[in-house]
């Protein structure tokens, strides 16, 4: 049977052809002469990545407004682009509601163009959806909504970051501005000037506190069991949170609040243990025969090489990033951790050293016949006039208030300010 295409007319004439029951859309032209099937089916598009064609048989012109349909065979990134319909011109390409920016198309995507004949191109038929409006979208980025094509207003803040230093009862803050941020660091922390309204051995907000709180004087001590039975308690410190005392016997216990006390192995054995002192997260305890342990906790203990050989050590004090031990035979010790020690030249020639202590950037160390020494550093000790006499052993000294106070024989007692 003969095939005739059969033509329909545009709706202003008074005619219109029918349509044959075996009519398919291959046989239908439509009024710019296209083939209806062409119209239906899109076209995969050749030509380059920029420079698109597509096969339409029957489009003689471009008819302002006519939708154009094609899958893109590779990826534009973006760049300039243009289309070119059969036999017709190229033309650029544009997204919707621009003048001169190309669509980023990828391989394998139906698009949708129409022709504007006024600026001799073709828009892309936006496709997007959604609610958005400028202000939701960061400023220089674009997106087509149920309402159009839309180019954000939102500002790129950037990082956001900042220090804030509370000085005083005013409570320091930090504006986030409205936009975008791609977030940041906003850190809290107190000013150094704060160190004297915190307690002394506390650190808040990365101020060590400086403030000596005066114990309420009471007229009765309250005495405690210690777990030491009858043993001489002969030294006690304080550290990470942390009572430990020591004495004869190799005896030493721990207390957190220094009420209950817990005898711990002290790894002394049965050899007494003269003093201990805590600085730089270590305990550092000193006895009989030159024997010396370290403890992170007060509980574990550990013992060390001392230098001191079968040397009784007598005392031990912590200050400036340095422990010193002192003992028998003018030996004298120190130590930047509590575990490697190194003899040291005392200035006490032979004479016993008894104690040591630190304060305001000074180690005193004071011994038999009225010795006393000075140092720094605690390496470098140089002998100074007590005023004990030689005949006066001076056997303790502390330090607070910005004062040495050494006591020693006879009731003898010195301060140094």
């Amino acid at each position: 049977m003969a095939v005739k295409k059969i033509q329909i007319r545009p709706p202003e004439n008074d005619y219109a052809d029918v349509l044959h029951p075996e009519t398919d859309t291959t046989m239908v032209l439509l009024p710019d002469g296209s083939v209806l099937q062409d119209q239906l089916v899109a076209p995969l598009a050749s030509g380059s990545a920029t420079a698109l064609v597509i096969d339409m048989p029957g489009i003689t012109s471009y008819t302002h407004g006519k939708l154009f349909q094609f899958i893109a065979s590779a990826n534009n990134n973006g760049a300039a682009s243009t289309l070119k319909v059969g036999t017709l011109p190229a033309r650029p390409i544009y997204l919707e509601g621009t003048t001169n920016t190309a669509p980023n198309l990828i391989a394998g995507r139906l698009y949708t163009v129409w022709a504007d004949n006024t600026k001799n191109c073709f828009f892309l038929k936006a496709s997007g959806s959604g609610n958005a409006v400028a202000a939701d979208l960061l400023a220089g980025k674009t997106a087509t909504t149920d309402n159009g094509p839309i180019t954000g207003t939102m500002p790129n803040n950037g990082s956001q970051n900042a220090i804030l230093t509370i000085t005083g009862s005013a409570k320091p803050t930090k504006v986030i501005p409205a936009g975008y941020t791609s977030g940041g660091t906003i850190t809290a922390q107190l000013a150094s000037s704060l160190a004297s309204k915190i307690r002394d051995g506390e650190t808040i907000g990365g101020v060590r506190g400086t403030l000596v709180v005066p114990i309420p004087y009471f007229a009765e001590w309250t005495r405690r069991t210690s777990s030491f039975g009858a043993t001489s308690i002969l030294g006690v410190a304080y550290g990470s949170g942390m009572f430990v005392a020591v004495g004869h016997e190799g005896k030493l216990a721990t207390s957190p609040d220094g009420i209950t006390w817990t005898q711990r192995t002290s790894s002394f054995d049965s050899s007494g243990i003269n003093g201990i002192a805590y600085g730089n997260g270590m305990f550092v305890a000193v006895g009989y025969s030159g024997k010396l342990a370290t403890s992170p906790d007060g509980i574990t203990w550990t013992q060390r090489t001392s230098s001191f050989d079968s040397t009784y050590i007598l005392g031990v004090a912590y200050g400036s990033g340095m422990f010193v031990a002192v003992g028998q035979e003018g030996k004298l010790a120190t130590s930047p951790d509590g575990i490697t020690w190194t003899q040291r030249i005392s200035s006490f020639d032979s004479t016993y050293i008894l104690e040591v202590a630190y304060g305001s950037g000074m180690f005193v160390a004071v011994g038999g016949r009225g010795g006393l020494a000075t140092s720094t550093d605690g390496i470098t000790w140089t002998q100074r006039t007590s005023s004990f006499d030689s005949d006066s052993a001076i056997y303790g000294i502390a330090y607070g208030n910005g004062m040495f106070v050494a006591g020693g024989f006879a009731g003898t007692l010195a301060t140094l300010s």
